[in-house]
């Protein structure tokens, strides 16, 4: 064996026909093996060494060297620094040694090792098994049955070509087949702990059989880790159960050169026991979360632009299973959602498909059976109405004008803010809030025992039956209790309130409002500003508040001398106690205004006279219509209060 050495200079040393030993030393060299079965040490330096024919051992030692094969079953070690290495025909092996390393085996059953480094491995042609070792590297296996695994890390390795197993390792490694397409065979993918993202192509099938796709294999407790799937060869027969412990997926169409897109294929999958995000395409598909708090999109949010390939026509579907599930129709879709048990929340998009009212639900939409938790509809369509058994809707479009309709159950809705909602309670005890913004929203609670607020804007709100809670927030508002005993409040902004049947509680805020208590005993505070407060028929109880106050009594029977009001807070030269609605002589054709008499008692035969007395601490106020002088009429003001005639309206 014939042996060559060099020095510190930049040596070029080719060496014989037989086996040859080659030092190069220092300096940046050139070392050709040539024929024969030759040991080539590239020493210090960055070197390139050619290895040629025969079975060559390469070393590259230190520097960034280039070391090639050729033909031969050949050994390359890079060593010290960042190299390349390339095998040629047969079967080789690598070692890259320290540093980011480029190995590339090409031809034959190789074995290569990156070792420490962020390295690039590639197996080319062949049975070959790459191991990345330390570092975040790349793995390529090529045509032939291969066995990749990453090691430490965070890698990403590419199957190629016929049978294949992968191994991730430890680390966020990405395990693909993308691009191989029908060349691609039974393969199996391990991910190991970390955070992995798998991508996976179609199986050499003209069409994909259930489940017939590589094997992707998780074990517990070793990241969350993604599945992205190639759905190019679904049928509309085609069913992919997710492998267990696979968190997410993902479908796509056509990976090629790292670029996935939206499929076009029919599509159904279904989840695991684990908690999984799964995203649909442009297509037709269903998606069944199984167990677990699942979230599943129509399709990608990403392609939310692009059109559906069947024109609005199709629909998918999605079924959240056991569990607390999100189920979100992306912008574009038309989807039927079904939670299954659990508190589950929908998303739908504001898809606009001209001839379609899916926000009725009753074609599309959102169904859920009874007893199967608290649901949300989150709802971008401006008009909505809640499917049976559905207990929240929250509007989140920004269209001018909405219609948001509950059902029988307990509802909260929640309109667009600066929207004009309409927004309907139906049966059931509801909370219907208009929303933050300054819209003009309508409010009706409808059957059961309702909360509505309406805040900025000017509302109409309506309680319906039931004892109901009505708060107009800002802005001038009209606020209808109904029947039922209910609590009104008409906060900033010139408010009107009627009370209606039952015993109510109104209460006015700032601005000249007007309460009116109507039928029942009522409660009616006027608080800031100049108040109109009726209290209609019942035993009324009236607090201006502050403010110059009007007291309005319409009807004898609105305070009669048996079942008389209250006025809490009257204050003389302020207030006003207003009669004019009362006919002071009904038996004389038009309206008689009253006469007042002071403390004076009143006259046989004088009807239509009011009058003031003092006692036990308040001031009563009585009028006669009749001339029996005995009061049908009596209000009833704290305090010992020095009335005039000034503190009326006749």
């Amino acid at each position: 064996m014939a042996t060559y050495t060099g020095n510190n200079l930049n040596n070029v040393i080719k060496g014989g026909s037989n086996a040859d030993k080659i030092y190069g030393l220092g300096g940046d060299d050139e070392l050709w093996g040539m024929d024969g079965n030759d040991w080539i040490y590239g020493g210090e330096g960055n070197d390139l060494i050619r290895g040629n024919d025969g079975d060559d051992t390469l070393l590259g030692e230190a520097g960034n060297d280039q070391l090639i094969g050729h033909e031969g079953n050949d050994k390359l070690y890079g060593g010290e620094g960042n190299d390349s290495a390339f095998g040629g025909d047969d079967d080789d092996w690598f070692s890259g040694g320290n540093g980011d390393d480029h190995l590339a085996g090409d031809n034959g059953d190789d074995v290569i090792w990156g070792e420490a480094g962020n390295d690039y491995l590639e197996g080319g042609d062949g049975d070959d098994k790459l191991y990345g070792g330390y570092g975040n590297d790349k793995l390529e296996g090529g045509y032939g049955d291969d066995r990749l695994e990453g090691g430490d890390g965070d890698d990403a390795l590419y199957a190629g070509g016929g049978n294949n197993v992968l191994v991730g390792g430890t680390g966020h490694d990405i395990l693909s087949t993308a691009g191989f397409g029908a060349w691609l065979g039974p393969t199996k993918l391990y991910g190991g702990t970390g955070n992995d993202t798998y991508y996976v192509t179609r199986v050499s099938s003209s069409v994909l059989v259930d489940d017939a796709v590589p094997e992707v294999i998780e074990y517990e407790f070793e990241g969350h880790d993604t599945l992205h799937l190639d759905s190019s060869f679904f049928n509309e027969m085609s069913t992919y159960n997710l492998p267990a412990f696979i968190e997410d997926f993902v479908a796509h169409r056509n990976p090629a050169a790292g670029l996935w897109t939206e499929s076009d294929e029919h599509m159904k999958v279904v989840g695991n026991a684990l908690d999984n995000r799964m995203t649909g395409t442009n297509e037709d598909d269903t998606l069944i979360g199984g167990g677990g708090n699942d979230t599943i999109y129509s399709r990608n949010p990403a392609y939310a632009s692009q059109p559906r390939v069947d024109n609005g026509i199709g629909q998918d579907q999605l079924e959240g299973g056991s569990g607390n599930d999100k189920l979100i129709e992306v912008q574009g879709d038309l989807a039927r959602m079904y939670g299954g048990t659990g508190d589950d929340t929908y998303t739908l998009s504001d898809s606009g498909y001209a001839g379609t009212d899916k926000a009725t639900f009753r074609g599309w939409g959102v169904l859920e059976a009874a007893n199967e938790g608290y649901d949300t509809v989150y709802s971008a369509t401006a008009s909505t109405l809640l499917h049976t058994n559905v207990e929240a809707l929250i509007y989140t479009g920004n269209a001018a004008q909405t219609h948001l309709w509950g059902n029988a159950s307990a509802n909260t809705i929640y309109g667009g803010g600066n929207s004009n909602d309409d927004i309907r309670g139906e049966d059931g005890d509801d909370r219907l809030d208009g929303g933050w913004g300054e819209g003009a929203d309508t409010l009706q609670g409808g059957a059961g025992n309702d909360t509505l607020t309406g805040w900025g804007g000017s509302d109409l709100l309506r309680g319906g039956t039931g004892n109901d809670s009505l708060n107009g927030g800002s802005g001038p508002d009209n606020l209808f209790g109904d029947d039922g005993d209910d609590q009104m409040w008409g906060d900033d902004g010139v408010d009107f309130l009627y009370g209606g049947a039952g015993k109510d509680a109104l209460l006015g805020g700032n601005g000249g409002d007007r309460l009116e208590g109507e039928a029942g005993d009522d409660q009616l505070w006027g608080n800031d500003g100049d108040d109109y407060l009726v209290g209609g028929a019942g035993v009324d109880r009236l607090t201006g508040g502050n403010g110059a106050d009007l007291f309005i009594f319409q009807a004898l029977s609105d305070s009669p001398g048996s079942t008389f009001d209250y006025i809490n807070d009257f204050q003389p030269g302020v207030d006003k106690i207003d009669l004019c609605g009362i006919d002071a002589r009904p038996t004389i054709a038009g309206d008689q205004a009253f006469g007042f008499t002071g403390f004076d008692a009143p006259q046989v035969g004088q009807p239509g006279q009011v009058w003031v007395l003092h006692g036990g601490g308040s001031t009563y106020v009585q009028a006669d219509i009749n001339g029996d002088a005995v009061g049908d009429f009596m209000v009833v003001l704290t305090g010992i209060l020095p009335l005039t005639e000034a503190d009326f309206l006749f």
